[in-house]
């Protein structure tokens, strides 16, 4: 005999929002749009969209700056890995697709 649910569970788009900014933030050679590594992504950013369509499959667009030295595709492909990765640990959530577009390049 299986136990029925006893309700449904709903994780906000604040809170992904946030999983996806501290993970990218880990990466290293990401810098935010202004230069500054310490508030890479505030909540209420524009660099991160999620979208959740009717089957549950969550979606991100992601705009990225990459610091100078770097390369880009491997920054890129991190953020991704990152992003899968802490959405499937924190929020039990698997990734239907991330698409990462790289912006600009921060010359510090």
């Amino acid at each position: 005999s299986q136990e029925q649910e006893k309700g449904g569970l709903k994780i906000s788009e604040d809170v992904l929002v946030t999983i996806i900014a501290h993970a990218a933030s880990e990466v290293e050679g990401l810098v935010s749009t202004d230069g500054a590594s310490s508030d890479l992504f505030s909540k209420r950013s524009k660099n991160i969209k999620i979208s959740i369509d009717q089957t549950d499959k969550v979606s991100v667009e992601l705009n990225i700056t990459v610091q100078y030295g770097y390369n880009v595709m491997i920054v890129a492909k991190a953020v991704q890995a990152a992003i899968i990765n802490a959405m499937d640990a924190i929020a039990g959530i698997s990734i239907n697709e991330i698409n990462v577009n790289v912006c600009a390049i921060a010359c510090q």
